[in-house]
């Protein structure tokens, strides 16, 4: 794969734990120079980020984001009464993640809250943030 300078890549790593455990990370990053067999790169941060480090990795380690996908505008499928939905929330505290999945019956949309909706599981009702949402099948 050919790089140049502003490629969008994902970076690929390793992180060894001590119970020997292995587990892969991956970044973005934006290409700074092309060497033959390396780049140099730094990391995508956030805008309140103070600054980002230039970092030295592998070509193999790296897979070009193809920007062309991403310039169209794409809007995520809004579900409507009657779908079978999966929400899929996240407890901060406890980093666990929850799904649930059913038929959309209600959607709750107050000026001054958040949207809810309302999906049947079964026999029971269950509120979950709308944005959590996605249509498995209409």
């Amino acid at each position: 794969m050919s790089f140049k300078t502003g490629d969008l890549v994902v970076v690929m790593g390793v992180k060894s734990e001590s119970d020997g455990q292995s587990v892969c990370k991956q970044s973005l990053a934006t290409v700074i120079e092309v060497g033959k067999y390396d780049l140099f790169a730094t990391l995508q941060t956030s805008p309140s980020a103070y600054k980002s480090t230039v970092f030295r990795v592998s070509k193999n380690l790296c897979t070009k984001v193809v920007s062309s996908e991403l310039s169209r505008e794409i809007n995520l499928k809004e579900p409507k009464i009657g779908d079978l939905v999966l929400s899929v929330t996240q407890n901060f505290s406890s980093e666990k993640i929850e799904k649930k999945s059913g038929i959309l019956k209600e959607i709750k949309h107050l000026a001054w809250q958040f949207k809810y909706a309302k999906i049947l599981i079964g026999n029971k009702y269950e509120e979950v943030p709308y944005n959590s949402l996605i249509v498995l099948e209409e």
